[in-house]
């Protein structure tokens, strides 16, 4: 996990055939709602369809789906503390 804050990510999600770009910044308002919350930013993440998935794709008999989506975002995490 990253200590600096996101200003902006724009990661890639798969959308039936498509892949489309999202794009999801950690706004000022964010910032600021979080800081009237009470909360301090922390950290943040990204993780993505590796091999920690796989099992599930498996499970599921969709490696060809795990072939596709391999190294796709699937979780942008982000930790604040009180």
């Amino acid at each position: 996990m990253s200590a600096e804050a996101p200003l902006a990510t724009c990661p890639a999600y798969r959308l039936w055939a498509a892949t489309h770009d999202v794009e999801n910044p950690l706004t000022t308002m964010d910032s600021l709602a979080a800081h009237e919350a009470g909360l301090t930013f922390d950290a943040t993440g990204s993780f993505g369809v590796g091999a920690e998935v796989r099992p599930f794709y498996e499970r599921a008999q969709k490696l060809d789906r795990y072939a596709a989506d391999e190294g796709l975002p699937l979780l942008l995490a982000l930790r604040f503390s009180k």
